[in-house]
């Protein structure tokens, strides 16, 4: 999004332009954006408060919490992806599928043989075997 900086309003015409420019230079005229209410402090970090993430938050932590933050986010990433693969794997959970179950017994019975496909059948990219021969 543009963001727009109040100041004095630059004229059209190239000659009172000119003038404009030779008064700011000179000082006659101030080019200040008006007093919008924001904390100067805060609009020159960017944002109030300084530093709050990042390093300042790493060098509060302990090694065992980031390693508890850092488990609980690839845990949520690995949530995240197995729910992507069961929802491109297995259309009956798009109800605008042909393959839509209106039996439970129906959709339990897919999502148990795409888990077999998945586990069972299918070449993991990265492992170059299926999971489960992994795992043996």
């Amino acid at each position: 999004m543009l963001r727009i900086t109040k100041r004095l309003k630059r004229p059209r015409d190239p000659i009172q332009l000119g003038k404009l420019i030779v008064d700011i230079a000179t000082g006659d005229v101030k080019d200040k954006a008006p007093d919008d209410g924001k904390n100067p402090a805060a609009v020159a970090l960017g944002r109030l408060g300084g530093l709050k993430g990042g390093k300042a938050r790493a060098t509060s932590l302990t090694p065992a919490q980031r390693q508890a933050s850092a488990r609980k986010a690839a845990k949520t990433r690995w949530k995240a992806a197995a729910n992507l693969n069961m929802r491109m794997g297995v259309r009956r959970f798009t109800r605008l599928a042909n393959a839509f179950s209106k039996k439970v017994e129906n959709h339990a019975a897919s999502v148990a043989l795409f888990v077999m496909y998945h586990n069972f059948v299918r070449i993991h990219g990265q492992l170059r075997v299926t999971p489960r021969w992994r795992l043996a």
